[in-house]
C-alpha cells in the first residue's frame, strides 16, 4: 500500500487538468457533507440516487461535489480520522455523465443472485476493490482516472467516453467477495449478531454484544466459514459451542 500526502496528489493529479470531485457519504459518523457545508458550501453536492427509485432518501443518499483546487474542505479531508466518509477523484467526463455512471451502480448483483446496495461512497471498500479489480476496475466504473482514498491513490486506465448502464448490471465476481470478506469481517460479523438477536435471543442477552463481537473475531480467526445463510448458521453455532 502506498501512501501520498493530499496536497502532493492535488500537485502531480493537477497536471491532468481534470475536475477535482468529493463523492461523500451520507451515513457516516464523519458527517461529511456536514462539514462540507461548514468548512466550503460553495457549491450544492448532488444527491447520486436523484432519477432512482430511491430519489427520497435523502437523509442516506450519497453525495458528489466539485471542489476548487484550493477548497477549505480539503484541509477537513486531510485531517479527518474516519476511513469511510468518502472519497476524492478526478474525471475526464461531464459532470452528467459521471452521476450516470455512479448511479448505475446504486444497486449490484451479487455471486448467489442477491441484489443489493453497493456502498461505493465508502472508502474503506472502495480502496480493497479498486485494489483486486485493478486494470479491470475502468470496466465497472469507467468516470475516474485518478483516486485519492484515505491517503492511498490509484491511477485507473479509463476510455474517454462509455454509455453508463442502468443498474442493477454489475455481477461481483465470487472472488473478489472472498477477498474481501478475507480483508474484513465486519459484514459477516453484522450478519452473525443479527441471527444471534432473531433465532437465539436467549443467548444473544446474556452478553455485551462488544463482548460477542469479540468472541466472533476470535472465532472467525480459527475458522473456515462457507458463503451464504447456511455459513452464517454454522458460525452462530459454532459461537454458542465455544462460549459455553
Amino acid at each position: 500500500m502506498t501512501k501520498l500526502a493530499l496536497s502532493d496528489w492535488r500537485q502531480i493529479t493537477a497536471t491532468a487538468k481534470m475536475p477535482l470531485y468529493a463523492v461523500l457519504s451520507n451515513v457516516s459518523d464523519a458527517q461529511s457533507v456536514k462539514n462540507y457545508y461548514v468548512t466550503d458550501g460553495s457549491q450544492t453536492p448532488h444527491g447520486l440516487y436523484t432519477g432512482t427509485p430511491y430519489t427520497n432518501w435523502h437523509s442516506v443518499m450519497p453525495m458528489i461535489v466539485q471542489l476548487d483546487e484550493n477548497s477549505p474542505f480539503l484541509n477537513w479531508v486531510s485531517q479527518t480520522e474516519y476511513q469511510n466518509w468518502g472519497w476524492l477523484a478526478r474525471s475526464h467526463l461531464p459532470f452528467e455523465s459521471i452521476c450516470a455512471h455512479l448511479r448505475s451502480l446504486t444497486q449490484v448483483i451479487m455471486p448467489d443472485g442477491e441484489t443489493v446496495f453497493f456502498r461505493y461512497w465508502d472508502g474503506t471498500y472502495l480502496a480493497e476493490q479498486i485494489r483486486f479489480m485493478a486494470d479491470s476496475w475502468a470496466e465497472v466504473l469507467p468516470a475516474f482516472a485518478f483516486y485519492w482514498i484515505n491517503g492511498e491513490p490509484f491511477t485507473v486506465f479509463v476510455p474517454l467516453q462509455v454509455e453508463a448502464q442502468v443498474s442493477p448490471w454489475w455481477q461481483v465476481p465470487a472472488e473478489l467477495t472472498d477477498y474481501l470478506l478475507q480483508k474484513n469481517k465486519t459484514p459477516l460479523i453484522d450478519n452473525i449478531i443479527q441471527c444471534l438477536q432473531e433465532e437465539y435471543p436467549t443467548y444473544y442477552f446474556q452478553f455485551d454484544e462488544e463482548i460477542i463481537h469479540k468472541k466472533l473475531v476470535h472465532l472467525l480467526s480459527h475458522l473456515v466459514i462457507e458463503k451464504g445463510e447456511n455459513g452464517v448458521s454454522k458460525a452462530v453455532q459454532q459461537l454458542i459451542k465455544y462460549t459455553l
